[in-house]
């Protein structure tokens, strides 16, 4: 599923997948095939200081951003 929420929000958000994708780009979200057990959140390119939050410790995590100043955060 593609979720986008506030970064308040994200920070005690309980995921309920074990794997977690941050996306840059909302079209790159929409193009992604369904994966199981996977949560991709989009607009992660100036988002991620919810990144070291204890909510996800125990996730397998990764980020994907496009060739332009946003996507290299």
């Amino acid at each position: 599923p593609l979720m986008r929420l506030t970064s308040h929000t994200l920070k005690s958000y309980d995921f309920p997948a074990d794997n977690i994708l941050i996306i840059e780009n909302d079209q790159s979200c929409y193009s992604l095939p369904k994966m199981p057990n996977t949560i991709a959140i989009s607009g992660g390119g100036k988002n991620v200081a919810w990144l070291f939050e204890s909510c996800l410790l125990n996730k397998n995590l990764a980020y994907w951003g496009d060739i332009d100043a946003d996507g290299f955060f």
